[in-house]
């Protein structure tokens, strides 16, 4: 049984940092998302602007929901599953670089998202406005 244990521990710590990718590189959809926005464009263009967003917000939202949810036991877990010797304390103070840095592009790729959000909710406003 403490194979399996093992095997999922492991695998949760592996899928926290997939989410993370996809959570950065929906962060990065959202950036390019916003300079893309069709200012002047027919209806059509902008409900498939419309649809194209939910899609990458919806990305954006499973992985930042994943990454937290498998964040846990990897945290919790960290010095049993993914620290080695050879590595000694450098190790820590790397995983909180790392952190720090994803974080911040994760509050920029939300401040991205807010923005854009709101013009989102404009062009659907627009588009059932009589």
């Amino acid at each position: 049984m403490r194979f399996m244990t093992d095997g999922f521990i492991m695998i949760l710590g592996y899928s926290h940092s997939a989410a993370g990718a996809f959570l950065a590189v929906s962060a990065f959809m959202i950036k390019a998302l916003r300079g893309w926005y069709p200012v002047g464009a027919d209806p059509d263009t902008e409900r498939a602007y419309i649809r194209v967003y939910r899609r990458v917000a919806t990305l954006a939202k499973l992985s930042l929901f994943w990454t937290i949810v498998a964040g846990v036991p990897r945290a919790v877990y960290h010095a049993d599953y993914e620290r080695l010797a050879p590595g000694g304390e450098l190790q820590t103070a790397v995983a909180v670089a790392v952190h720090v840095v994803f974080f911040m592009m994760v509050a920029g790729g939300i401040f991205f998202w807010v923005r854009l959000s709101a013009r989102v909710k404009l062009l659907k406003f627009r588009d059932t406005a009589p």
